[in-house]
């Protein structure tokens, strides 16, 4: 539905909350009301300083002056680091899933205005020489009709100046979604192989800001920054909405 069509209606209807279900005022189409975006809930240290995992003070091993969760120990995931603004908890859930699955659109300048806000704090934005956003299979993109990764990456292009840098790595492999697998071990080996850098030379020696909306496994941004890294590329972080796993 277009955005001018649903402002009116809500003149005539106005709109629940999504979330609490409560009405909101004459003309609102944004979805989600003012008290429940303000029960969202940002993620703050003690994390790990690899994945941006949250967890308990004694959960943190001190291992040669960094602080690194069991899992980045064991794993070692590709990426330098990933930073999340805030947990996948209900308002947030709701957000992205209108964002991403309802085509709610309009949501994203809500997303930016939490980008604005947060990212500073969790990056040295200016050492980054390209925003690549997480791609989709040409396939789920005709059936989605947009990347929701892709307009969050441009609005942190707009935000913060950052050159945005898309179509070099494609996803080669159509793979199951993420969310329909049980295990880490299976979110791992579903995304495997499944990238490709097309133009290699123009990453080469480049620090790259992955952009994504939700961190669960690290199982698609650890292999993508992988695949950056093995054409070149100097090194890899990762940022993202939500935080679920």
């Amino acid at each position: 539905m277009h955005h001018w069509l649903e402002s009116i209606i809500t003149f005539i209807y106005p709109a629940q909350c999504r979330c609490c279900e409560q009405y909101m005022g004459v003309g609102k189409v944004h979805y989600i009301c003012d008290d429940c975006w303000e029960q969202i809930e940002f993620i703050s240290e003690p994390y790990c300083e690899i994945c941006g995992k949250p967890v308990e003070p004694n959960a943190i091993s001190d291992h040669g002056g960094t602080h690194k969760c069991r899992w980045c120990r064991q794993q070692h995931p590709k990426f330098s680091k990933a930073r999340s603004i805030a947990l996948y908890e209900p308002t947030l859930r709701q957000a992205i899933h209108l964002f991403k699955y309802e085509s709610k659109v309009v949501m994203v300048k809500h997303f930016a205005e939490l980008i604005k806000g947060a990212a500073p704090g969790l990056f040295d934005l200016s050492d980054y020489n390209y925003l690549i956003p997480v791609p989709l299979h040409k396939s789920r993109y005709a059936e989605r009709g947009f990347n929701q990764s892709e307009l969050l990456a441009r609005e942190l292009k707009n935000l913060f100046d950052i050159p945005l840098h898309i179509g070099n790595i494609i996803r080669d492999k159509k793979t199951e979604p993420q969310f329909s697998l049980e295990t880490r071990e299976d979110k791992f080996k579903n995304v495997e192989n499944a990238f490709k850098v097309c133009e290699p030379e123009k990453i080469e020696w480049k620090n790259i800001l992955l952009v994504d909306d939700i961190f669960t496994t690290g199982a698609t941004v650890s292999e993508i920054a992988k695949t950056l890294l093995d054409k070149g590329a100097n090194r890899v972080d990762v940022f993202t909405l939500a935080r679920a796993g």
